[in-house]
Parts: structure tokens; C-alpha cells; sequence
């Protein structure tokens, strides 16, 4: 591994300031997307624990979030069921929310979105078919709603260095994401299948404590069950 000049920045990792050394190493494609995703991944993993603290504990102290796929650097394994099959099986999504009680009672699920874009300034949304399946599945299978938040990310630089910073956040749930469909197709240039969704199904982060104090969770519950929210 080659090991260059050490510079005050911003670690390209764990987005943390200090002495950040410039290091240079061979990686295959599948493990460079798994480096450059895990800054932001962890950037937007903090914006939603943030907000969430300051935005919606305040107003339900009984509302616990907890992170379920700690974000984590592991071996690349080949998966031995195909992502629909997967699907099926799936019971959780990047958080679960509970309330305290006599006994621990999981209300909801949120799946974890980022990227550059404001949802303000988009066109579209656009979402891989696995993961909707993933949010689907988990629906299904738990009888629970599941959310999904979505982190607009930033970029600042110095001295070379790279930091993520969250701009905005914004919420809506497998329910209105349905509803808003456009279309389904391959995504550009590559071999998966993307859906793409009107932009009406999100909110800013802070009408989520009003789908809370709306009973928005057990009423999501109940159109799970009656509605056809697969794909075409």
C-alpha cells in the first residue's frame, strides 16, 4: 500500500476531521463502490439518528429508533438466493422504531435513501426494483409499514480532502411510493431494473411527527393488507 503526504482534513471513511493521509491501494469494482459508499452511507446513517433526536423524541419520548444493518466493512460472499427470493424472506430494514412498555412492541421499519439530489429540485425518484422489493417484503412479512427517508448529501473539500454533509432529509412510506409510480425499466447503462416514482409521495422531514400524531403507522398497517403494492 503506498502512503503519501498526511494533511489536516477529512477522513474519506468515517467523515471525521483530523490528520487524514493520502493512501493508495488495488481493489477490485465490487469492493471501490463498497469504499466509496461507506462515507456516505454513515453520513446519512447520523442525519437520520440526528433528526430523529431532535425532531421526533422531543414529541414521542416512548419511540425508540434503533439501527438494524450497522453499516460495516465485510467479505464480499455471493449470495445464494436471488434479491426477489430474498425478498420473501426479509423481516427487517436499515431501522426499526419500538415503543417502551411492559414489553417492547415494534411499530414501523425505515429504509435508509441517499444521494446528491434534493427531492425539491428532482425530476423523478428513482429506486432499484430489489430494494422496493425489500421494502415490500418486509411489509408483508411483518404486517408493519415500512418508510423510507431519503438524505441529500453534499460535498466539501479541503485540503484535498472530501467531507459529506446532509442538506436535507425527506419521508414517505411503500403506501404513497406505490401510489406515485410512473413507470418501471432499466436503469441507464446497466443491467438493473430501476422504478421510478412522482415526486408527490415524499415530505420534508418535518411533517413526520404530524403522520405520528396522525396515527399514520397503524392506518399504513391496515392499506398494507388491502392494497396491491407489487410491481408491475
Amino acid at each position: 500500500m503506498y502512503h503519501g503526504e498526511t494533511v489536516s482534513g477529512t477522513c474519506g471513511l468515517c467523515n471525521e476531521r483530523g490528520k487524514a493521509t493520502l493512501r493508495a491501494w488495488f481493489v477490485c469494482g465490487i469492493c471501490w463502490n463498497v469504499v466509496i459508499a461507506y462515507q456516505k452511507s454513515l453520513v446519512a446513517t447520523r442525519a437520520i439518528q440526528d433528526v430523529w433526536n431532535t425532531v421526533v423524541h422531543p414529541r414521542f419520548p416512548q419511540l425508540e429508533l434503533r439501527e438494524t444493518d450497522k453499516i460495516r466493512v465485510e467479505q464480499f460472499a455471493r449470495r445464494l438466493k436471488t434479491k426477489k427470493e430474498e425478498a420473501k424472506l426479509i423481516r427487517v430494514l436499515d431501522f426499526l422504531v419500538f415503543e417502551h412498555g411492559t414489553e417492547e412492541r415494534t411499530v414501523f421499519y425505515i429504509e435508509q435513501k441517499s444521494g446528491p439530489g434534493s427531492v425539491e429540485e428532482m425530476k423523478e425518484f428513482q429506486l432499484d426494483v430489489n430494494d422496493y422489493d425489500d421494502i415490500l417484503g418486509v411489509s408483508l412479512n411483518s404486517g408493519l409499514p415500512g418508510y423510507v427517508f431519503h438524505v441529500q448529501l453534499d460535498l466539501e473539500y479541503e485540503n484535498g480532502t472530501r467531507r459529506v454533509v446532509p442538506r436535507a432529509i425527506w419521508w414517505t412510506d411503500i403506501v404513497r411510493l406505490r401510489a406515485a409510480l410512473k413507470r418501471v425499466g432499466a436503469r441507464r447503462g446497466e443491467d438493473k431494473r430501476a422504478a421510478y416514482f412522482r415526486l408527490e409521495a415524499f415530505q420534508p422531514i418535518d411533517t413526520f411527527v404530524a403522520e405520528l400524531e396522525g396515527n399514520g403507522p397503524e392506518m399504513l398497517a391496515e392499506q398494507i393488507k388491502s392494497k396491491d403494492l407489487i410491481l408491475p
